[in-house]
């Protein structure tokens, strides 16, 4: 816009000079307002996944609203602004009811946990596999909230029928987190089911559904690691050809593994545990243990120090609940792994 000088008389200088300072902060009092936001202080045992999780957001938006150069380098104490959803998305056109275009950084993990569906169920409505690398921009049917596709009945993947949620009834002293860890989910996932906030306070007597993640038969052989509690053994498996055979330490008898069928829903060179103030190599997530992701990782070292963490203990039952692998091990189980990978813990 092309400036237009004004001069005055100097006598009437301070009085235009004034009613001109008014009518601006007119227009900006009428400018749109910025985006509303929340700030989370960070706690002890956090990590950017379980702060997307409590709030329903990508790891990407909160990294990209904070300027964060290092995802995995955050502090207790720290202050992060958490943008509502969407804030943070490409800007070109809005996505569709029960669609999501992928952003920078996302998995099908990360969305699928968004929107508090399974990889599984997100990848099928898809008409992708849960190996499928995606692009920025693809579109992604969120399964239960579009219209049936057509030819949708035609479906490939083979599913057991839908779970029913089972309803717990609150008890003197449980928390969401404490519940959620119970059941094998995550606090964000439960409190979605009840129409809670993820701080919600509940109280004894009250009744919470617990959903139930959607069981797959598992098709047409495919890769896939049994982890052995009792043996403290991982077997990787290719259809019925095992592939490998390694020693592992699960978890302590005060924080043990939990046995179930899981899938590998995060992937990263190395993860933070700020709990211990450790670093994790080749962390596979696995499943959710309260407000923690429990998974698979090499030895961890002190991120102060810079000392390896439980050096020569593999093959005792030494983690807090996590699957540890000797670095070599960790590293070839990384290189092949896959969100969506099947993940069988027994005793």
């Amino acid at each position: 816009m092309q400036e237009v000088m004004v001069h005055l008389p100097a006598r009437l200088t301070p009085l235009f000079l004034v009613i001109i300072l008014v009518l601006a902060s007119v227009v900006n009092i009428g400018a749109a307002p910025m985006p509303q936001e929340d700030v989370h202080v960070v706690r002890p045992g956090e990590t950017l996944f379980t702060i997307a999780q409590r709030y329903g957001v990508s790891v990407d938006e909160i990294v990209q609203v904070n300027h964060l150069a290092n995802p995995n380098a955050i502090y207790v104490g720290q202050k992060l602004r958490i943008p509502r959803s969407g804030e943070a998305a490409s800007s070109e056109g809005e996505e569709a009811p029960g669609v999501h275009i992928v952003q920078p950084g996302e998995t099908l993990s990360s969305i699928a946990a968004r929107y508090g569906v399974t990889v599984q169920a997100l990848a099928e409505a898809s008409g992708i596999s849960v190996g499928d690398i995606l692009r920025v921009g693809q579109k992604l049917t969120i399964p239960g909230r579009a219209p049936e596709r057509e030819g949708a009945a035609e479906a490939v993947t083979e599913a057991a029928p839908e779970p029913a949620p089972e309803v717990y009834v609150v008890q003197p002293g449980d928390t969401l987190a404490g519940i959620a860890e119970r059941f094998g989910t995550s606090v964000a996932t439960l409190a979605r089911a009840n129409n809670l906030s993820t701080s919600s306070l509940v109280f004894p007597g009250r009744r919470l559904i617990v959903p139930k993640p959607k069981v797959m038969q598992l098709t047409g052989g495919g890769k896939r690691v049994e982890v052995s509690i009792s043996r403290q053994r991982c077997y990787v498996y290719d259809g019925d050809t095992l592939l490998y055979e390694w020693v592992c330490s699960t978890g302590r008898q005060s924080s043990p593994t939990k046995p179930g069928t899981y899938y590998i829903q995060s992937k990263l060179r190395k993860a933070y545990g700020s709990a211990w103030n450790i670093w994790m190599p080749y962390w596979l997530g696995v499943y959710w243990a309260g407000g923690t992701e429990n998974g698979f990782h090499g030895l961890p070292w002190n991120a102060t120090t810079g000392w390896t963490t439980w050096a020569g203990m593999v093959g005792v039952p030494i983690t807090y609940g996590c699957i540890m692998l000797s670095n070599e091990n960790a590293e070839i189980l990384w290189n092949m792994a896959y969100i969506g990978m099947p993940v069988i813990i027994d005793y």
